[in-house]
């Protein structure tokens, strides 16, 4: 190849004298389409705009307790999307991005189902590391008698609610600024009651 020449994996172009020549060389996948202008209903803008704040942006940025776990929203987003998916089958382009918008719809609700069971089985293994400790302690208690003098210590123990305790267990201690994070606390409450903990 010579100094006058560069290559892409979609265009060649080469320089001939004062003139540049530019040649495709992968042909394009789809062809532009020629007044394909499908105007959207203002609801269904809405809805898209509804499901990348509320579902898509969330599952991008792993933040999936934000996500929103209303199924009855899930449901009518979902539906209205692919209604309006089926009826634009006059746009191949719009169809493609409707159907990954479903799809992206379908793996926030699907990422956050995964993130409540990893949670639950977290939960579940923290209370079996305590029935497990519980019961080795049992076995290395050792009663000793002596006479002591000297300094005594007081210590005051203070208890967090459940609900706060496996908080700290699983996400860490919050900052003091921001606090406990209220979707990942009414995330943890039902499995916490579901597993028969009262989390209060």
């Amino acid at each position: 190849m010579s100094s006058n020449q560069s290559r892409s994996l979609v265009y060649n172009t080469s320089v001939s004298g004062d003139r540049t020549i530019t040649q495709q060389v992968i042909p394009p996948v789809c062809k532009a389409q020629q007044n394909t202008n499908v105007k959207l209903p203002q609801e269904v803008i809405a809805a898209l705009y509804t499901i990348e704040h509320n579902y898509t942006s969330h599952l991008a940025n792993q933040s999936y307790s934000d996500i929103c776990n209303n199924y009855l929203t899930y449901s009518n987003l979902y539906s209205m999307v692919s209604n309006i998916e089926i009826t634009t089958t006059g746009d191949p382009n719009l169809t493609l991005l409707l159907k990954i918008t479903t799809e992206g719809l379908m793996g926030a609700m699907n990422a956050l189902g995964l993130s409540v069971n990893i949670l639950e089985a977290n939960v579940k293994n923290i209370l079996l590391q305590n029935q497990i400790n519980a019961f080795e302690s049992k076995f290395n208690q050792k009663n000793v008698v002596s006479n002591t003098t000297g300094e005594y210590q007081i210590v005051k123990t203070f208890t967090l609610a459940p609900i706060y305790s496996y908080y700290i267990l699983l996400y860490g201690v919050p900052s003091a600024t921001d606090g406990f994070d209220p979707n990942k606390i009414s995330t943890l409450e039902p499995i916490l009651a579901g597993l028969g903990i009262s989390p209060y």
